[in-house]
């Protein structure tokens, strides 16, 4: 992510892996590669600074 952090892109699509657990957020995680990402952390991609404006899409496999 540390492109995003360089330059404001008008359009983020990530393609990663995933598992969805019941409970907790930070039971379930998003898969980058090698590290995992849980959900109570997604905020910290700053996909809100700046915002992405015209298109955001992420999709998760199993």
């Amino acid at each position: 992510m540390g492109a995003r952090a360089a330059r404001d892109f008008r359009i983020v699509h990530l393609a990663t892996h995933a598992e969805f657990k019941p409970g907790r957020p930070n039971n379930s995680y998003i898969q980058f590669n090698s590290q995992r990402l849980p959900l109570d952390r997604f905020k910290e991609l700053g996909f809100d600074k700046p915002p992405v404006d015209d298109c955001g899409i992420l999709i998760l496999y199993r």
